[in-house]
């Protein structure tokens, strides 16, 4: 009696929905497959493509480029700080750690030896740096140093340290930011 209520109510249900008999069919298929495709899916196992050697040669791979980086990381801390020394411990799979070399300023008491330490730029004359000298502070490549040194000849020096900003390309920020490394000390 139950499944002759049930049938009763899924046919006004189904006559509800005004579906003709060949969508209900087209339905029933494809809730069919649907459901075929979703037990299947728990019983067929994808094999993974994986070969050991073509894994070896990428990590390979991967370690040639990691060193090649870590030298040209190395040579660019040198080119711009040679008190600095970047070292990478093989044990650790942390950052490389800067360390100060020995010729260098002594460590304050307060600091740790793990502590990181901050490089201290050197106070350039801006009346009578060169070129290389001029790069050296932050922000400052070839071009502005160019710039800055065809100022100083065309105007006969700078008078105050604000006048960096009548050169093309340095604004307030720039000039704020390199204004505690340069002097006017004839």
């Amino acid at each position: 009696m139950k499944l002759n209520n049930f049938k009763r109510k899924a046919f006004f249900w189904i006559d509800k929905l005004q579906i003709t008999r060949k969508e209900r069919v087209s339905f029933t298929i494809l809730l069919f497959i649907l459901s075929l495709m979703f037990l299947s899916s728990f019983f067929i196992k994808q094999k993974l493509n994986y070969q050991q050697e073509e894994y070896d040669e990428i990590l390979a791979l991967f370690e040639e480029r990691t060193k090649l980086a870590e030298q040209e990381q190395a040579a660019i801390a040198e080119k711009y700080n040679p008190d600095f020394t970047v070292s990478n411990d093989e044990n650790t799979d942390t950052e490389p750690a800067v360390t100060q070399s020995a010729a260098s300023e002594p460590m304050d008491s307060e600091e740790t030896p793990g502590q990181e330490i901050e490089p201290v730029p050197e106070i350039i004359n801006i009346n009578t740096a060169g070129l290389e000298e001029l790069q050296t502070l932050d922000g400052i490549g070839p071009a502005y140093a160019g710039r800055i040194i065809e100022y100083r000849e065309s105007n006969g020096g700078f008078k105050t340290i604000e006048e960096l900003i009548n050169i093309k390309g340095i604004g307030e920020k720039r000039l704020e930011a390199i204004r505690p490394y340069v002097t006017l000390e004839p």
